[in-house]
């Protein structure tokens, strides 16, 4: 149904997150180089890229390494093209950086599907998008070497997902660590906590006995070149029962402590989530067309049957909205 992100993006958390993010303990990093600013639209292509390019500088091979963006290739009916592009990338050189920003285009075409890939050919990094990717992949390299070694990476959770969390892919496993990293201007907030206490949930109901060893969870971004942990033994069992009951979907014990003990797919979460979806759907017939000119009184279902026609966000919680009103003057 869902990967462990568009889970995040659907649920409601307590106040400050199951896993507040001023209760991480932050680990600063200095090497005296500075990230340029770059477009917006190149904010997630530049994160991509470090990470591809990351798990292939610290020695996992290059086709898998990027095997996401491959499938996605496949997906989009351009899996020749992207072959080529990875025959480029070869090190942290300018053609191999390109090449790279250019092969994550494909990543939506796998995670999303290929309805919502656009080509690729628009992508051309500049000089300063380059010269970050290079910082960027050297901090993360520089900390992999101080925090490892890497037991597992771009790993998935055969075992641990159920009818309601399908998929998802955590980036690094250490002895004793699960990292997730963030390459962001910002610190991380409770959507970040949260995705990574559902991989590590996950992985600890999955096929990798490696999780069986994890006792901190950790979030490394290269940006602001910050390491963030917290101990499970700071997590309190009532959080991991809820997040494995109410997020993830499965069915879990009464005993809060009892929570690793969970399975499957809790029936009262299926039917909470069919609630959610029969909102999703529902379309009034609205039309902005059948009003003329003037201030009008439109239903919340009314703004989102013509809303969810122009955008794939989730639906709005309209937590504090009573009515909407629609504006409408020559055409607009």
């Amino acid at each position: 149904m869902f990967s462990v992100t568009r889970r995040i993006d659907h649920c409601e958390q307590p106040f400050g997150g199951y896993i507040p993010a001023s209760t991480l303990i932050e680990e600063k990093y200095f090497d005296g180089k500075i990230i340029s600013e770059i477009e917006p639209a190149y904010k997630s292509i530049q994160g991509m890229a470090v990470d591809y390019l990351t798990r292939f500088i610290n020695g996992t091979p290059k086709v898998d390494a990027f095997s996401v963006p491959l499938s996605g290739a496949k997906n989009a009916g351009e899996l020749e093209k992207a072959q080529e592009l990875l025959n480029i990338i070869n090190g942290l050189d300018s053609k191999s950086i390109v090449a790279a920003c250019k092969l994550v285009g494909y990543d939506v075409a796998f995670r999303r599907g290929a309805k919502y890939f656009f080509s690729i050919d628009h992508i051309k990094p500049n000089k300063k998008m380059i010269q970050n990717i290079i910082i960027l992949v050297e901090r993360s390299i520089t900390f992999l070497k101080r925090r490892g070694p890497v037991v597992l990476d771009g790993f998935t959770f055969e075992g641990g997902y159920n009818n309601i969390v399908s998929s998802g892919d955590g980036d690094y496993l250490t002895a004793d660590t699960l990292w997730d990293f963030k390459v962001s201007k910002r610190p991380p907030d409770k959507n970040h906590t949260l995705q990574i206490l559902m991989y590590y949930i996950l992985g600890a109901h999955s096929v990798h006995p490696e999780f069986q060893r994890i006792k901190k969870l950790g979030i490394f971004n290269p940006e602001l070149n910050v390491e963030y942990t917290i101990s499970l033994s700071d997590i309190s069992s009532e959080a991991f029962q809820a997040v494995s009951r109410d997020v993830i979907g499965y069915e879990t014990p009464e005993d809060p402590a009892e929570w690793m003990h969970a399975y499957g797919t809790s029936s009262t979460a299926w039917k909470k989530l069919e609630n959610f979806y029969f909102n999703w759907i529902i379309d009034t017939g609205f039309t902005p067309d059948n009003y003329g000119d003037g201030i009008h009184d439109i239903t919340i279902d009314d703004y989102w049957s013509y809303y969810r026609k122009i955008s794939d966000t989730p639906r709005p919680k309209f937590r504090y909205t009573h009515s909407v009103k629609m504006i409408k003057k020559d055409g607009y």
